[in-house]
């Protein structure tokens, strides 16, 4: 089992017709099966459970699968997370984002969930889908 700072890598099952497209989606559970967190204005309050660390399973056909398996990993560290596009700066908060499903946002909209603290570099300009790092240790997920 690989371990990424002071979390361990864990795999879990996607609920129904849920996929996984890469690493960096902000996941939330659900009755026990993981879903793409955030992505509207009524779900950017979602309570983020995990981060992928991968695409989710896939058929034979290189195909997506459906309720497929994905690798994870909880809160705790620096963890890299797509993003909404934006200016990010060095401390700020981010959050789950209402436009973008499984990514965090560098502007809050009303009732969004904190997700963490940006690390990287100053005034970062990031297209929509670009990997950053996010400190998770003062997270409350």
């Amino acid at each position: 089992m690989s371990s990424i700072g002071n979390s361990n890598t864990r795999n879990g099952t996607l609920a129904s017709g849920q996929t996984v497209a890469n690493s960096g989606y902000l996941l939330k559970m659900a009755s026990g099966l993981l879903t793409v967190a955030g992505g509207s204005a009524s779900a950017d309050a979602d309570t983020p459970f995990a981060v992928s660390l991968d695409e989710s399973s896939r058929d034979v056909d290189g195909a997506l699968v459906a309720a497929g398996t994905v690798t994870y990993c909880p809160s705790g560290g620096v963890l890299w997370m797509r993003a909404d596009a934006g200016t990010y700066n060095l401390g700020a908060t981010v959050y789950l984002s209402d436009t973008a499903a499984g990514h965090v946002d560098a502007t809050q909209s009303s009732g969004a969930t904190v997700v963490g603290m940006y690390v990287g570099d100053h005034a970062k300009v990031v297209v929509v889908g670009e990997l950053v790092p996010i400190n998770t240790n003062n997270s409350t997920w």
